[in-house]
């Protein structure tokens, strides 16, 4: 039974997280610290410090929220950059060290708008739904994440998604007839907490998904399966 004891420890494992201090972020970091493991919000000479990498988890996303009717050229290519080819650069940098040592893993923040499209009438007069280049990008992602886990399996490196639903950050007075539009679209009628997503990272990182790649974990309490 020795073998099933540590199956979601992560004692001893030195982890990279992008976007680790933000709303989604901050909940994985510190879920991934109290399961045992060296997190690095974004740093340097981490292998030199520890000898190994690993896991990689991209989660910052630096695009702003425009809507169709204002974007330009150059707003689709910050969007694009600012999540896509974010995650495109960590991994590209991270990778050498993943493929040098023959493991380690990598888990992307793809977003549940990375295979649905935002239902407009829900957001009523609020403007916030997803944006166009949000949408693309996050669609990317998860066909990176695909992409890399086919590429790198025979070399023992990991590559997997998660996919977060509805967890907006409270700021001012909630709008309470936007959030019952929300809550009524998601068989379990409430928005998601941001400790609900560590536990599928802690999962993702952990020997209890050695035999997991190339997935997507959906954290969304049930939205889209409507």
């Amino acid at each position: 039974m020795s073998e099933f004891t540590n199956l979601f420890s992560l004692d001893g494992k030195v982890l990279i997280i992008t976007g680790g201090a933000g709303h989604l972020g901050s909940a994985i970091s510190k879920g991934l610290a109290a399961s045992g493991a060296n997190v690095y919000v974004v740093g340097k000479s981490i292998y030199e410090a520890h000898g190994k990498i690993d896991a990689l988890i991209n989660n910052a996303n630096f695009a702003q929220r425009e809507q169709w009717g204002e974007l330009d050229i150059s707003a689709w290519n910050r969007g694009l950059e600012g999540s896509l080819s974010h995650y495109f650069t960590c991994t590209q940098a991270v990778s050498k060290y993943f493929l040098r040592q023959q493991f380690g893993c990598i888990v992307n923040n793809a977003s549940l708008f990375s295979f649905l499209a935002p239902c407009f009438p829900m957001h009523l007069d609020l403007g916030n739904a997803a944006s166009a280049h949000h949408v693309a990008a996050k669609g990317g992602v998860l066909q990176m994440t695909k992409y890399l886990a086919a590429l790198w399996g025979p070399l023992g490196v990991r590559v997997n998604a998660i996919s977060p639903g509805y967890f907006p950050q409270m700021r001012g007075e909630p709008r309470l007839d936007y959030m019952d539009e929300v809550n009524k679209r998601i068989p379990m009628q409430r928005i998601g907490r941001p400790i609900e997503v560590a536990g599928a990272v802690i999962f993702l990182c952990s020997e209890a998904s050695s035999y997991i790649t190339g997935q997507n974990i959906i954290i969304d309490g049930g939205y889209s399966i409507w």
